[in-house]
């Protein structure tokens, strides 16, 4: 829920030939549906890689919070990603501002230390931004710290 009452969601288009996770909003009731953010901001992830947005809230400043990683393809889950603080009440796409205001742009930061790659789960740079945000996260095999073996006698 927005500090306006507007929900946030993402939602994946496939619809006339695009194929991403953009953000949007709505009344409580379902009406007014608006893309928010995204349709034009997918080749915007590390080493311009494709990105989806997803898991999105609303911080305290207005600014948007959300979870961007690629799509999951063949049988391999993704997991983790980058968190993104996106300024959603000044642009539509990531160097498209929402009215002629003479900002500039880029609308997208990261908030954490991390890549949009798919591995590992981002850890925030900002302490503001809380860790619960993240989810749970299943690490991947690189990841994990080999466990001491008890030694035989």
């Amino acid at each position: 829920m927005l500090a306006n009452g507007r929900i946030l969601w993402s939602r994946w288009n496939r619809a006339n030939g695009r194929n991403g996770i953009h953000l949007y909003t709505a009344n409580p009731d379902g009406t007014d549906v608006q893309l928010l953010y995204g349709a034009e901001s997918h080749a915007t992830g590390t080493n311009n890689s494709t990105i989806q947005f997803v898991r999105a809230h609303e911080m305290e400043n207005g600014k948007t919070l959300a979870l961007v990683r690629p799509f999951t393809y063949g049988t391999e889950a993704v997991f983790g990603g980058d968190l993104y603080i996106i300024d959603t009440a000044n642009y539509v796409e990531n160097n498209q501002p929402s009215t002629p205001t003479g900002v500039t742009g880029p609308a997208q930061s990261s908030a954490t230390r991390m890549t949009s790659a798919p591995y590992p789960a981002p850890r925030p740079a900002d302490a503001s931004i809380p860790h619960a945000f993240m989810g749970r996260h299943q690490p991947h095999p690189d990841e994990l710290e080999p466990v001491p073996r008890p030694r035989s006698r």
